[in-house]
């Protein structure tokens, strides 16, 4: 264990020390209602805090169009009407008995539950948060099977008001921060989108659900720092946190500055040794319980499909549509394909998983999950790692991102090559493709045990 006490040591806290950082701390503190979602787990998920911090005026045309949308909320009919469907087609559970409760975000397959210490479906209730239309399958209920009509009455006539009071408390509370143009921007663009009061109205339903269980009923979730995970913690008091992926500096939203005592979990399960590093030291003061599961990761002998001719490139994708149909399109005006074979890795757990695969297909590529490559361009710190372990040589590919998603920027001396979606072109690849690449810098053996 002597590599990873060195990986902790040399943290870079350069992700705490900035004027960003300090701005998110102060909003955090000024937002004690937790109304405002800046995080879905990733910083810029759902407002775009990049494109704020690089404004520097305030746009009186933009925010009478924010203030038209508070105004006359339509945004809060389809909610309405979403939840009364819900409700209707989803009826209230019986919860008599149940020893674990699940809180999972999409229609999604449950991929990490099956992974989970004492996993038991029939003393077990799986509630989803579910974007857009959709709704859940037999094995899952939506959050909103709990809401009676007079709280969906709440929806439609009350949170219009809870808007304009909201917007007046954030103003007046300007002082307090250091970018005030930055926060005007942010306030209007927040209180104006429907999913700020979604997770408003989750967060109100979810301390009604807790109170329904009994103290010994274990709630699991996802850790990702939303608002309505800070309402489980401090309604229920045997709750567990699922850190499902690797942790990287654009997860901000769930260091420990951005939660009270009350809205952390009694314990955290993490599927990699690195998350255990950096959960222990940012939650060193609050003791708690950090345990490791091994990963189960498939090994490159499982596959067979094996390349003869041509070098094989890969490029892993995340679940962000614009930035993933940018790299496409960024290969695409390369011609890569008369020289390599050129293949795609979208996330198969992403709600877009079907528009990013569509569009794969759309600019003629081809879709690849298996490891048989001799090249990987990854902007997924889970992947990254996950062909390092396999003797693949893996790239990081950035994309100028205000919060880096790369893990090893975690770390001062990273040594992990990194290249701009800007800057790859034909000779970029073939460098890295070069016998004399020193492969050798990544340390195998630790990655392997990640």
């Amino acid at each position: 264990m002597k590599n990873y006490k060195l990986l902790a040591n040399d943290l870079d806290s350069r992700f705490t020390n900035n004027d960003i950082y300090a701005f998110l701390i102060n909003l955090n503190n000024i937002d004690k209602d937790r109304i405002i979602s800046l995080s879905s787990g990733n910083l810029n998920d759902s407002i775009n805090l990049e494109l704020l911090f690089k404004k520097k005026i305030i746009s009186i045309t933009l925010l009478s169009f924010y203030f038209f949308k508070l105004l006359l909320p339509l945004d809060l009919v389809f909610i309405y009407i979403r939840t009364i469907l819900r409700k209707i087609c989803s009826p209230k559970p019986s919860l008599n008995k149940i020893k674990n409760v699940y809180f999972l975000v999409g229609n999604h397959s449950n991929f990490r539950i099956n992974n989970l210490p004492n996993f038991d479906p029939k003393n077990s209730i799986i509630f989803k948060f579910i974007p857009g239309i959709n709704f859940s399958n037999s094995n899952s209920f939506p959050i909103e099977s709990f809401i009676s009509f007079f709280d969906s009455l709440l929806v439609l006539f009350i949170l219009p008001f809870f808007r304009i009071i909201y917007l007046i408390y954030f103003l007046s509370n300007i002082y307090k921060v250091s970018s005030k143009t930055v926060y005007i921007n942010l306030i209007f663009s927040a209180l104006s989108k429907s999913n700020t009061f979604t997770s408003f109205i989750y967060k109100k339903l979810l301390i009604k659900v807790c109170s329904s269980f009994n103290k010994k009923s274990c709630l699991y979730f996802p850790f990702e720092g939303r608002n309505w995970e800070k309402a489980i913690c401090a309604s229920h008091s045997n709750t567990i946190g699922i850190s499902h992926t690797y942790i990287t500096p654009k997860n901000t939203w769930i260091f420990n500055d951005f939660h009270n005592k009350n809205e952390v979990p009694q314990k955290i399960i993490v599927f990699n040794y690195v998350n255990k590093i950096l959960l222990e030291n940012l939650f060193s003061q609050n003791k708690i319980n950090i345990e490791l599961i091994k990963n189960n990761f498939p090994s490159k002998k499982s596959s067979s499909y094996k390349f003869i001719k041509k070098k094989s490139i890969l490029f892993a994708l995340t679940g962000d549509i614009d930035i993933s149909k940018k790299i496409i399109l960024k290969i695409k005006s390369l011609n890569l394909t008369s020289k390599y074979n050129i293949f795609f890795r979208p996330n198969r757990n992403s709600s877009s998983l079907n528009k990013i695969t569509n569009f794969i297909h759309k600019n003629y590529f081809k879709i690849s999950y298996n490891l048989n490559h001799d090249l990987c361009f990854s902007r997924s710190s889970s992947l990254l790692i996950y062909f390092l372990s396999n003797n693949i040589k893996s790239i990081y590919l950035d994309f100028d991102d205000l919060y880096s998603n790369n893990i090893f920027d975690f770390f001062k001396n990273p040594n992990i090559p990194c290249v701009s979606i800007n800057d790859i072109s034909n000779n970029v690849i073939s460098s890295f493709l070069e016998d004399n690449y020193n492969f050798k810098m990544y340390d195998l053996d630790i990655f392997k045990k990640l």
